[in-house]
């Protein structure tokens, strides 16, 4: 599990990182690790509306 978290967000710093090269890719991931943590951090009610955004999020990207 802990392998998972890692390579999600490797791949979002990564992804971004196509879009613009102004800010680091280490950036990025540690974004994403802080915003991991936060979600982690809240109640059961917001961290799974939490992990219903992101997962809708991450469809519609593979989608388009």
């Amino acid at each position: 599990m802990s392998i998972s978290v890692a390579v999600e967000v490797v791949a979002v710093g990564l992804l971004v990182g196509y879009w613009t090269t102004a800010i680091s890719v280490a950036v990025w991931i540690a974004i994403g690790l802080a915003a991991i943590y936060l979600f982690n951090f809240l109640p059961v009610r917001f961290y799974g509306e939490a992990e219903v955004a992101t997962a809708s999020l991450k469809v519609i990207c593979l989608v388009g």
